[in-house]
């Protein structure tokens, strides 16, 4: 079934989440299996908190987060998780801790419109999503990253793949269909 680009944005709203990428996340969990019971979870460019909300349902509160972004996200009253407000490029490894068993990244630039600039931007937004990956992520947990496709993809794809065991990609339905967006998905 196709749905308008407008159909998550309407749904997020009637069902109280805060934006539509809530079902971008439960589309990569149904297809990879990634969010599961007890999981220790760093979500990375997390304003608005659509993940960590579909992380909470998805565990029944079973799941512990941290969230990194530049913006302050409204508390979930009905569930603690740990904000840090800070620039992605100027915050410590050492601060977030380690093993972890997600890392997700859903951080994207502030676009342009100049498509080789936002794409590449987007290039760089993964590249340091995955470079705080290698350093907190354990043995055989997932790393969730969005990225606009631009003329890096290749170059990209080829150095996820030299640390992971297992790399896919994919489009959620739920991505406007105008969007360049595609997620990488690894597993060490």
């Amino acid at each position: 079934m196709s749905f308008g680009d407008e159909y998550y944005t309407l749904k997020a709203k009637k069902l109280g989440i805060r934006a539509r990428s809530y079902f971008k996340l439960e589309e990569l969990d149904h297809k990879f299996k990634i969010i599961h019971d007890n999981n220790k979870i760093l979500d990375l460019g997390a304003a608005p908190g659509s993940w960590i909300q579909y992380c909470r349902d998805k565990t029944k509160k079973k799941v512990s987060i941290t969230s990194v972004d530049l913006k302050p996200i409204e508390p979930l009253n009905d569930f603690l998780f740990n904000h840090i407000v800070e620039n992605i490029n100027d915050i410590s490894v050492n601060s977030l801790g380690r093993d972890y068993d997600v890392v997700l990244s859903d951080m994207a630039p502030n676009t342009s419109g100049i498509k080789g600039q936002d794409t590449y931007e987007s290039y760089e937004l993964v590249l340091k999503a995955f470079s705080i990956c290698k350093n907190v992520l354990k043995d055989k947990g997932f790393f969730v990253a969005k990225y606009f496709q631009g003329e890096e993809f290749q170059e990209l794809r080829n150095e996820l793949k030299q640390f992971f065991n297992v790399l896919k990609q994919f489009k959620p339905k739920s991505s406007r269909k105008k969007s360049k967006e595609i997620f990488f998905i690894g597993i060490r």
